[in-house]
């Protein structure tokens, strides 16, 4: 089985990219059977029109064609996206919606990140919605990490947001599993018609 992460922002000193890296490694230790692979969004240059990418000719275009690549080979994707001014990050949506079926019938675990002891919640709401053309299955165990800043990710619970967190971050991560190999059923059924019914509704 393989599942990619996504770091969600393009910020350089991402607290997303921080939380991307700390979930790979609940996975590396929980799941060492499942190959992890990483969609890095500050190293993929999202700035073109669409027409350029669907032509496939430009450095851009190929370079995108291979990050959808991974996700497109994977079983299950983890999205990790900030939360700016309470929606999910541009460029992850940019990513999502030009993404084709790469994500199609695979569940998403989405993980929304906050700076404030509030928020998080928001820009998962907001992924969901940009999801209707892309098809990925929404998982109903989303993560909300808020007070970033004052999460510790070492490999052991330290402070009461540890305490909080460790444990349901495995619980979720234990879930996406068992919905990679229900959905690969359904991949594999010869039911999804992407041909007939190209849009969502």
């Amino acid at each position: 089985m393989k599942i990619t992460i996504i770091n969600g922002s393009n910020r350089e000193n991402a607290q997303s990219f921080r939380i991307a890296k700390w979930v790979k490694t609940r996975l590396d230790l929980n799941h060492k059977d499942i190959e992890v692979d990483f969609v890095d969004l500050r190293e993929v240059d999202m700035s073109f029109v669409p027409d350029e990418y669907w032509a496939g000719e430009s450095k851009k275009a190929k370079a995108m064609a291979a990050e959808y690549k991974k996700i497109d080979e994977s079983d299950a994707v983890i999205v990790v996206t900030p939360e700016w001014g309470g929606l999910a990050s541009p460029v992850l949506k940019h990513f999502i919606l030009m993404s084709g079926y790469a994500f199609a019938h695979k569940p998403v675990l989405v993980v929304g990140v906050s700076a404030t002891p509030v928020g998080g919640i928001r820009p998962v709401e907001d992924i969901k919605h940009t999801f209707k053309n892309a098809r990925g299955v929404f998982m109903p165990e989303p993560i909300v990490i808020n007070s970033v800043n004052s999460f510790a990710l070492n490999d052991k619970v330290e402070t009461e947001h540890d305490e909080h967190m460790f444990p349901r971050v495995d619980y979720s991560l234990r879930l996406l599993e068992q919905y990679a190999k229900g959905l690969k059923i359904v991949r594999e059924s010869g039911v999804i018609d992407h041909e007939k019914f190209e849009f969502g509704m």
